[in-house]
């Protein structure tokens, strides 16, 4: 189950969840947005920027930096990989 929650300028924000073996959890996930999605050229570039920022990412271990829980290529978020971290609500 995924929910849209909002849209940037380079990305959107989707709630959903996931079940594990440890349980289920609640997820932030967040991937590229906008009209390049049909150019290929582009598309390229972009999935090369997201991991890149995945390997940056993974790296981190700070209090204030949540964790990357996965990488994802689900087909109903479109054609680039996208980022999945722990939910986080608004008054922390």
């Amino acid at each position: 189950m995924a929910n849209f929650c909002e849209s940037g300028e380079v990305g959107d924000i989707w709630k959903c969840s996931m079940s594990t073996q440890s349980g289920s959890a609640v997820l932030s996930r967040s991937n590229p947005s906008g009209s390049f999605r049909k150019d290929t050229i582009m598309l390229r570039a972009i999935s090369k920027r997201v991991r890149r920022e995945a390997y940056v990412w993974i790296q981190l271990e700070h209090d204030n930096i949540l964790p990357l829980e996965r990488i994802t290529l689900a087909e109903e978020f479109g054609p680039l990989p996208a980022l999945v971290s722990a939910w986080m609500e608004m008054d922390h």
